[in-house]
């Protein structure tokens, strides 16, 4: 009997530490912005790419947003879809779209204005729970529409996951192919680099462009800047790919944008927690 409730009593520790971390922050960010929003951009969104690379699974058992939906599902028992592989790689899409619009939306908004960021979270948590009531599994959000997902696979395309994430046991085949279910070798999930391509060539150019901006820059700039970077990133990593094995290509972008990534943000996280 003991045995038999682990998995719900650590989805429920999951579901306090998660959400009862982010609430907290949340509260910080409403009554003491400066301090709550230093907390979350220097200090927690720094450590999601590292748990991404080296433990995927467990950035999954944590994350708020996949623990609401997990969470939501559970609540009450009746049918509910299952996503055709189409309609999956469609909402993945969907998500980079919105990982494209919202995160330029730091530099005028999200780092300045707290209660929009805190607005946003209520948002995506609403979202995440509907999500659990309409779709099967952690399908549909967390393996669909959610803006970090295409970030967390594309860093996650060279582990091996050893940890299967507490809302997936017992695995309830949500989706046809399933990155979470990665068990052997340590090279990248043929259908993730194959549907994923395009997301993860741009994305180093996205992350040189997003770091290069300006507050001064207007919002047009600012994404037309992206956009240049970000096609720029796309047509060389192809071209690359057609020299070489698309494949290799591929599995060294983590690499890449993990170091592009921490060369910008560990300087500004020394520059806002030391000097500011």
């Amino acid at each position: 009997m003991v045995t038999a409730n682990r998995p719900i009593l650590k989805n429920s520790l999951m579901l306090f530490f998660s959400v009862g971390t982010l609430l907290l922050v949340s509260v910080c960010i409403l009554f003491w912005p400066d301090i709550g929003l230093k907390i979350l951009w220097y200090a927690i969104v720094p450590t999601a790419p590292l748990l991404m690379f080296f433990v995927p699974n467990l950035w999954v058992n944590i994350c708020p947003f996949a623990n609401i939906q997990g969470w939501s599902r559970k609540c009450f028992s009746h049918k509910r879809i299952v996503l055709e592989p189409k309609s999956s790689v469609w909402l993945k899409r969907v998500g980079w779209l919105l990982f494209l619009v919202l995160v330029p939306l730091r530099i005028h908004f999200f780092n300045s204005f707290g209660h929009l960021v805190v607005f946003t979270i209520a948002l995506l948590l609403l979202v995440a729970f509907v999500f659990g009531q309409v779709f099967e599994g952690l399908s549909g959000w967390c393996e669909g529409m959610c803006p970090v997902g295409g970030v967390e696979r594309m860093y996650s395309l060279w582990s091996r996951p050893k940890l299967f994430p507490l809302h997936c046991q017992p695995c309830s085949r949500c989706v046809r192919e399933c990155g979470k279910r990665k068990t052997k070798g340590n090279i990248a999930n043929k259908s993730e680099w194959e549907k994923g391509w395009p997301f993860f060539y741009f994305f180093p150019g996205f992350l040189l462009s997003y770091f290069s901006l300006s507050p001064n820059e207007t919002l047009w700039e600012i994404y037309g800047n992206i956009g240049l970077y970000s096609i720029g990133s796309l047509i060389g990593f192809k071209v690359i790919s057609i020299l070489m094995s698309k494949q290799h290509v591929v599995i060294a972008i983590p690499f890449i944008s993990l170091l592009i990534y921490y060369y910008y943000t560990v300087t500004q996280i020394i520059h806002h927690w030391f000097y500011k």
